[in-house]
């Protein structure tokens, strides 16, 4: 992604050998920056140490800085591309190329496709499997990352979001994957007071492309190691791309940072995006504040590389402010769209009310709310066998759901009682 391609014609003459050496020229060095790429979501089994040579060679060829392999389970089995070692035991690196052992896991169809990364062992509760809380308590246990996968929308996935939202135990969201940004659900998230760093992967061999084709960089000072990397993504230093490369600042803080400023005021906003025209046709910039666009910069002329524009924008409340970029692919079908999204950087005015505590919140708390009725309705006696009956990737049989019953009412009246307040 960081280099151009080359392209040339070879002439072959019969029984004859040929060599030649091409040279790989970059149009953007993210590292010397201090951003290093990621793939969130890569299912390869990996059974033995014997597999990591030629897997970390692939993942260096596509130049994935961390790849985080992903053993998946269902609520019968946790086998799926299964990883030999987690934690120290499976991590495995040359240089700047990292693999790292993750999890998918648990997966269902009404409550979504949780991701934990950086596990030191797997987790699994095979008699609570509906109890994502226990899983992503034992992941910050450990001090991984968690987050859901496929935008918060496959597999109910915002019922289980509504669930574990309140007690603050989620780190990210992939809102890049499947050759398609979704970032509806994220900002929801975000405007109801919450922070979720975003991510990207591809579900690679799930999905319809190859490793890192959807990626995220983070931001990681000094040396760069497993650890750094991860506490940067917690932190929310991250920005997600197929291609369009990202800078962004607010009165000099950088993405996933917080500003706090004495009154409403306008800020000194500096954004930019740097793309490859040979692959990447960008058309605009886009200024997101709080959901909406604010601001939009078309690209300048016909061949340019980036569109960059500094100016002044009016706070007037505690909030946050990212940047996004839209375009096209070169050479590729009209729906493959050339997409990059920032991490917000999180502004609080002085006796404003935090996010949290504004009426947009309280909107996106009774529409939380909506979802946890939904979903209680669906465990009802009269409606189990259906929800365990739906066409799925990932079912789950109505024996389980009955054994997880009571825990997951308990957790819907817990998650009840925090949006109601919120609402009010």
């Amino acid at each position: 992604m960081e280099y151009r391609a080359v392209d040339t014609v070879l002439e072959m003459a019969a029984e004859k050998d040929l060599r030649l050496e091409f040279e790989l020229k970059r149009w953007v060095d993210m590292p010397r920056r201090g951003w290093y790429s990621a793939d969130d979501h890569i299912h390869l089994p990996r059974p033995t140490p014997e597999s990591n040579a030629g897997i970390l060679r692939w993942m260096a060829a596509e130049d994935i800085h961390v790849a985080n392999l992903l053993q998946m389970g269902t609520s019968e089995r946790f086998d799926f591309a299964p990883q030999y070692g987690h934690g120290e035991d499976g991590r495995h690196g040359e240089g700047h190329h990292l693999l790292i052992s993750g999890q998918e896991n648990p997966r269902t169809h009404f409550l979504g496709h949780t991701v934990i990364l950086g596990t030191d062992s797997p987790i699994h509760y095979p008699e609570e499997y509906l109890n994502l809380r226990k899983f992503f308590e034992e992941g910050r246990r450990q001090g991984a990352l968690n987050g859901f996968a496929h935008f918060g929308q496959h597999g109910g996935a915002q019922f289980g979001l509504s669930l574990v939202l309140p007690h603050k135990v989620l780190d990210f969201l992939e809102i890049l994957q499947f050759e398609r940004g979704h970032y509806d659900i994220w900002y929801k998230i975000l405007n109801t007071g919450f922070r979720l760093a975003p991510t990207a992967g591809t579900d690679y061999p799930w999905g319809t492309s190859y490793p890192g084709r959807e990626r995220f960089y983070t931001r990681v000072r000094g040396r760069f190691t497993v650890d750094k990397w991860l506490e940067a993504v917690r932190t929310g230093r991250t920005f997600v791309t197929n291609g369009p490369m990202l800078r962004f600042r607010v009165n000099g803080e950088q993405m996933g940072g917080s500003l706090e400023i004495s009154r409403p005021a306008k800020v000194d906003v500096e954004a930019r995006v740097e793309f490859d025209p040979q692959s990447d046709l960008v058309s605009e910039l886009e200024i997101i504040e709080n959901g909406a666009v604010v601001r939009t910069f078309p690209v300048g002329r016909p061949g340019s590389s980036r569109i960059r524009r500094s100016f002044q924008h009016d706070v007037r409340q505690s909030g946050w402010l990212a940047v996004r970029a839209g375009g096209r692919k070169r050479g590729e079908p009209p729906w493959r769209r050339s997409l990059a999204h920032s991490a917000p950087i999180y502004i609080s005015v002085a006796n404003t009310p935090p996010p949290a505590r504004q009426e947009v919140a309280r909107r996106m708390a009774r529409s939380w709310l909506v979802l946890l009725d939904d979903l209680e309705e669906g465990l009802s006696d009269e409606n189990i066998q259906e929800l365990a009956e739906r066409v799925a990737s990932a079912p789950v049989d109505v024996e389980t759901i009955r054994q997880n019953r009571p825990g997951l009412l308990k957790a819907i009246q817990e998650a009840r009682d925090h949006f109601r307040q919120q609402s009010r």
